[in-house]
């Protein structure tokens, strides 16, 4: 799943979630031997580090060097923050990442375990992590913190590790050997642009005032070192004299290095063709990366065109504003935070920021509306993996969508349904019952929110709830008639009275909602669930042979189809139904088999 990214790691023989790897840089990892150094015994002494200092220092990149290095009896979990903009999503984000549906379950699970939990780019959610990261350490005793910021969290207990800019030599020195400064870095990263490039005598004081200039910056660094490609180093730093210059008193008013960083991007958008600068602002509207797919349908247009988008695409690659990651076999681009919020910046100066946020909006509808018709199918974990990978798009689109109260970002968070299903219901609810507060919304589509909203409340324990959504979905179908309406309404009705202890009416509701599936002629994982639902009712009233031919009508008609999810609801159906005859041998296998 995209949006936040996790990595875990695990000494554990048998961790207690699916082991992840920490993401591996694509650049060498330079200096900062100190703070790895001081940050490693302080993890070992205190329970909550926080990592803070300016933008573009170099916060996140200690801190997955830190978590690359850790041992945990239990893992490390590194969570990305940066594209959660709802303070509320906090505790859900950390609970689905570490393989939880809810985030109510996430301190007692938390509880026991002895692990490391990182949590970056903090300083937009200052309040909820604080809130956070104090509900876990009074309730987890061996469970540690490192965390990244700008802002401090103010926690009782919290360890402070300024990060700051790399040091600058007072002047070059070409017989001493620098491996911690800014100008390794440069030499670093220069090679990457030009692999015959090294500081010497002859370029060692301009490389040296370069770094001066950008305060030993490394993200102000890592922009300006691509144009050693178009010019030399002497006239880089010319160009920086120039740039530092044209400051408007707004912007001269801030902290040194806040505009030094604002400079090296400014420079480098400025040095940027203008198409080159106009796929930086569109671009800017994705959240935790895209591909280049979702660019092709969200950025092009009469001005930057299908043709030239990999050209441009590249460009932006070479100029360090857009990184490539590969993640799965899939080729991503994305902007780190500094870069992106710049770009958004930029295109909302132009005017044309609600147009690319529409233009977004659709494109992730369309992908999703689109998936939900593979879904009962033999791709179901494929298609899982592609959505988790786009989360933090996902989220974005339904922001801006539901923000506008509009009907494509209804449509999106309805045909989301498999997805919310699959370990989202807490985030569901959130999303959902902003699409109910829609004005004029189409039939079709409040049933269809009423209906998942009934199921994610039953889930969840909010049987009231639950049972008066289900109320109004059955209204709607009542007064249009639709069969297909009233089959999913019948089938979270049927949720609601197993829920409530109400078995038979349970049994009938879910064996109609199969009668109204045939009658609608849904043969997919909608009537797979109604059999099965069907089967776990009669199953819960000790009548294993009715049980038994129900589950064998839903997994016949999952495994013609290659459909792996709904399928599961049926297996737990017959382990319950052998459970409670004491067949306990036939209840294990098929209580294992729905678990795969």
């Amino acid at each position: 799943m995209a949006g936040p990214v996790v990595a875990l790691r695990s000494d554990a023989r048998n961790p207690p979630w699916r082991e992840r790897i920490v993401s591996c840089q694509l650049t060498t990892f330079v200096g900062r031997d100190a703070e790895l150094a001081t940050a490693g015994r302080l993890l070992g002494a205190v329970r909550l580090l926080t990592l803070f200092g300016p933008a573009g220092v170099g916060k996140t990149r200690i801190a997955r060097r830190l978590a690359h290095e850790a041992r945990f009896p239990d893992g490390v979990a590194v969570i990305e923050l940066g594209a959660v903009t709802d303070p509320t999503l906090l505790p859900q984000v950390a609970a689905t990442h570490l393989g939880l549906r809810q985030a109510e379950q996430l301190i007692s699970w938390l509880s026991p375990r002895s692990m490391l939990i990182v949590l970056d780019n903090c300083e937009h959610l200052v309040g909820a992590c604080r809130e956070f990261v104090t509900a876990v350490l009074a309730a987890a005793p061996e469970v540690r913190f490192l965390t990244t910021s700008r802002h401090v969290l103010g926690i009782a207990g919290e360890q402070l590790l300024p990060i700051r800019p790399l040091p600058v030599p007072d002047r070059y020195q070409p017989d001493r050997h620098v491996a911690d400064d800014a100008v390794a870095l440069f030499a670093d990263r220069a090679t990457y642009a030009l692999p015959n490039f090294t500081v010497n005598g002859d370029n060692g004081d301009t490389v040296l005032g370069i770094c001066s200039r950008l305060d030993g910056i490394p993200l102000a660094i890592e922009l300006v070192v691509p144009w050693l490609r178009v010019m030399s180093a002497h006239d880089v730093l010319a160009r920086l004299d120039d740039t530092f210059t044209l400051f408007t008193p707004e912007a001269a008013a801030r902290p040194t290095r806040q505009r030094t960083l604002i400079a090296a991007v400014d420079w480098s958008f400025a040095l940027c063709t203008p198409d080159e600068q106009s796929l930086w602002a569109r671009a800017s509207v994705f959240t935790g990366g895209f591909t280049v797919e979702a660019a092709a349908a969200v950025c092009t247009d009469e001005r930057i065109t299908a043709t030239a988008l990999l050209r441009l695409l590249g460009a932006l690659v070479d100029k360090s504003v857009l990184v490539r990651d590969e993640v799965g076999g899939v080729t991503r681009l994305r902007m780190l935070n500094t870069i992106r919020h710049y770009g958004l910046r930029r295109l909302a100066e132009s005017g044309d920021e609600r147009q690319f946020r529409r233009r977004h909006l659709d494109h992730f509808r369309r992908l999703i509306e689109g998936i939900a018709r593979q879904w009962c199918g033999p791709d179901q974990i494929e298609l899982l993996t592609q959505i988790r990978r786009e989360h933090g798009n996902l989220r974005a689109a339904l922001e801006f969508g539901l923000g506008e109260q509009t009907f494509a970002g209804a449509r999106l968070a309805t045909a989301l349904s498999f997805y919310w299903l699959c370990g989202w219901i807490g985030e569901s609810r959130r999303w959902l019952d902003r699409v109910l507060s829609i004005d004029a919304l189409p039939a079709a589509i409040r049933q269809d929110a009423l209906c998942l909203n009934s199921y994610a409340a039953t889930a969840l324990g909010e049987l009231a709830e639950g049972r008066r959504f289900a109320e109004e979905a059955t209204a709607i179908a009542d007064e249009t008639g639709d069969p297909l309406m009233m089959a999913n309404a019948l089938l979270v009705t049927g949720g609601s009275a197993f829920a409530n202890g109400e078995l038979a009416l349970a049994e009938r509701h879910h064996a109609r909602a199969a009668e109204f599936y045939l009658r609608a002629n849904v043969i997919d994982c909608r009537i797979v669930l109604a059999y099965a639902s069907t089967a776990m009712a009669a199953a819960a009233q000790g009548d294993l042979a009715r049980a038994e031919v129900l589950a064998a009508q839903a997994i016949a008609i999952a495994e013609a189809r290659g459909e792996r999810w709904a399928q599961s609801y049926a297996h737990h159906a017959l382990a319950l139904a052998h459970w409670r005859v004491g067949r306990h041998a036939e209840a294990a296998r098929h209580a294992v088999t729905s678990l795969r």
